[in-house]
C-alpha cells in the first residue's frame, strides 16, 4: 500500500502539474473511452493495461476514419489518444485545407478587383458575354467622375446653403412635398427637411439629379461638406487675427449671444440693431477668405477688388457664385463668431461654450429667408452690400440687378449733351433712306430723267 501511494504522489505532478489540467484531461479522456481520472492511482499492471486499450482504440478510430472520409474531414481537432499515424493525417489535411483557403482568398480579391471596376449600368448588364477590359474602365470612370462632381456640389452647398444638414440620412431619400412653401420651411424638422432637399435638388444638374437618393452620391455629397467645412474652418483659424486684427489670445472670446454681437453689426451700439445686423464689413472679408483665399483679406480690408493669382481659380469662379445667398451670409456670420471663440473644432455644438452653432444657423438663416421673401428693406439692403463689395457686376442678385450710380449719373449726363445738339437738315440734292443713309447724289440721274424728276419727252 505504501508503495502505491508513493507511486501516485509521483505519478501525478508528473503527469498533469495542475488541478487545471487534471480537468481538462480527465474531460478529453472519457470523451475518447479513456478511464476516469481517479483511476490513475492504480499500480503498474493496471496503466499498462488501460494504456493498452486506448491504443486499441485508437487503432480502431484510425481505421474507422480512413473508411469513413476518403476527403477533408470537418474536425481537425488533436488529442493524446491519436496514433503518430493519424496525426500525421490531421496535419496532412490541415495543410490541405490551408492550401485551399488561399486559392480561394486569391480568387475572392481578384473579383473583389474586378468589382471595383463595375458599376450598376443597365447598357452593360444586358450584354450578351462579361464585358470587355476597355468597357469596365469607362463604366468606372465615369463614375469616379460623378463622384468627384457630386464632392464638389456637396462643398458648394456648405458655402452657399447649409453649414450643416438635419437628418442626412433620411434628407436625402425624402420625397419633395409640392406643397411645400419657403416661408413655412422652419416650422418644424419636417418642413426643415423639405427645405434641404429642395435646395439640393434646385442645385443639382440634370444629369445627376436622377441619383440624389443613391447611396454613393449621399456618401459623396456629404463628404464634400466635411472636406470643406474643416477646410474653410482651419484656414479662417489660421488667418483670424489677420481679419480681426488681434492677437491669437484675443480670438478666444467669443459672446455666446444669438443677436447681441459685435462681429454681426456695422458700428455696433452694444444691441441689435434691424438695420445694422450682418452688415459688419469683416463678415464680407470672412466669406472671401473662404471662397477666394488669404490673399484677399488684405484687398478686401482696403476695399480693392481682388481676382485671385493668375495660376490659381478660386472657389466663387469655380463654383459659377454670382451673387450672395441667404446661406452665405449665415455662413459667414457663424464662421465669424466661432473663430472668435474658444472652440477648436467646428462642431454642430461647441466644446467650450456649448454654444448649439447649427441651431444658430438656422436661426440667421430663418431671419434673411423670411425677410428676403417678405421683401423687407433692411434684409433687402443687405443683399444689396454683400453683392456691391463681392459681386460688383452682378446681373442676378437675389436684391435686383446692381446700378452704378455714378456711371448711370455720367451716362445720363452725355445722352442729355447729345440730345441737347443741333440738328442739321441733309442738303436739298441728296435724298435719305429712313435711317438718314444717302441713296442718290443730284446729279446722278437716272436715264430719261431730268433734273426736275420727270421723264424727258425723247425718251418716253
Amino acid at each position: 500500500m505504501e508503495k502505491n501511494r508513493k507511486r501516485e504522489r509521483r505519478r501525478v505532478p508528473t503527469n498533469r502539474g495542475s488541478d487545471q489540467s487534471r480537468d481538462h484531461v480527465q474531460e478529453t479522456d472519457l470523451h475518447h473511452g479513456a478511464q476516469p481520472m481517479q483511476d490513475w492511482g492504480r499500480d503498474d499492471s493496471t496503466l499498462s493495461d488501460t494504456r493498452g486499450q486506448n491504443a486499441q482504440v485508437s487503432e480502431d478510430h484510425a481505421m474507422r476514419y480512413e473508411a469513413d472520409t476518403p476527403e477533408l474531414h470537418g474536425d481537425l481537432s488533436v488529442n493524446q489518444t491519436m496514433s503518430p499515424r493519424m496525426l500525421y493525417k490531421v496535419a496532412r489535411e490541415a495543410q490541405i485545407a490551408v492550401n485551399l483557403a488561399r486559392e480561394e482568398t486569391r480568387i475572392l480579391r481578384r473579383k473583389y478587383n474586378d468589382l471595383l471596376n463595375e458599376t450598376e449600368d443597365p447598357e452593360i448588364s444586358s450584354q450578351q458575354g462579361p464585358p470587355k477590359k476597355q468597357e469596365l474602365m469607362d463604366v468606372g470612370s465615369e463614375l469616379q467622375r460623378k463622384i468627384k462632381h457630386t464632392k464638389q456640389l456637396g462643398q458648394k452647398f456648405l458655402v452657399t446653403s447649409m453649414l450643416w444638414i438635419h437628418d442626412p440620412v433620411n434628407t436625402f431619400k425624402t420625397t419633395r412635398d409640392d406643397q411645400y412653401s419657403p416661408l413655412g420651411r422652419f416650422e418644424n424638422i419636417e418642413q426643415k427637411i423639405q427645405g434641404q432637399i429642395s435646395e439640393i435638388y434646385a442645385n443639382t444638374p440634370r444629369e445627376l439629379v436622377g441619383m440624389i437618393g443613391q447611396d454613393w452620391f449621399v456618401s459623396a455629397f456629404r463628404d464634400g461638406m466635411q472636406a470643406q467645412r474643416s477646410n474653410g474652418a482651419s484656414r479662417l483659424r489660421a488667418c483670424g487675427n489677420t481679419i480681426f486684427d488681434c492677437s491669437a489670445a484675443d480670438l478666444k472670446t467669443s459672446e455666446a449671444s444669438l443677436w447681441n454681437i459685435e462681429v454681426l453689426h456695422a458700428d455696433y451700439s452694444g444691441k441689435f440693431d434691424v438695420n445694422k445686423v450682418f452688415l459688419n464689413p469683416l463678415l464680407k472679408v470672412v466669406l472671401s477668405c473662404v471662397i477666394r483665399g488669404p490673399g484677399s483679406i488684405v484687398a478686401m480690408k482696403k476695399g480693392m477688388p481682388y481676382e485671385g493669382a493668375r495660376s490659381t481659380e478660386t472657389l466663387d469662379v469655380k463654383w459659377g457664385l454670382q451673387h450672395t445667398t441667404p446661406g452665405m451670409v449665415a455662413c459667414a456670420a457663424i464662421l465669424a463668431r466661432w473663430v472668435l471663440s474658444p472652440d477648436s473644432i467646428l462642431k454642430e455644438r461647441g466644446a467650450q461654450f456649448g454654444i448649439n452653432w447649427h441651431e444658430d444657423f438656422d436661426n440667421y438663416l430663418e431671419y434673411l429667408e423670411i425677410g428676403l421673401g417678405k421683401r423687407k428693406g433692411s434684409v433687402l439692403t443687405i443683399f444689396r452690400e454683400w453683392d456691391r463689395i463681392l459681386f460688383p457686376h452682378t446681373t442676378s442678385g437675389l436684391r435686383g440687378p446692381l446700378n452704378d450710380e455714378d456711371r448711370e449719373e455720367a451716362m445720363k449726363e452725355a445722352m442729355d449733351a447729345l440730345n441737347q445738339d443741333v440738328e442739321e437738315l441733309p442738303p436739298s440734292d441728296q435724298e435719305h433712306d429712313d435711317d438718314g443713309g444717302v441713296i442718290r447724289e443730284g446729279n446722278d440721274l437716272g436715264p430719261g430723267e431730268s433734273d426736275n424728276g420727270l421723264e424727258s419727252e425723247g425718251e418716253a
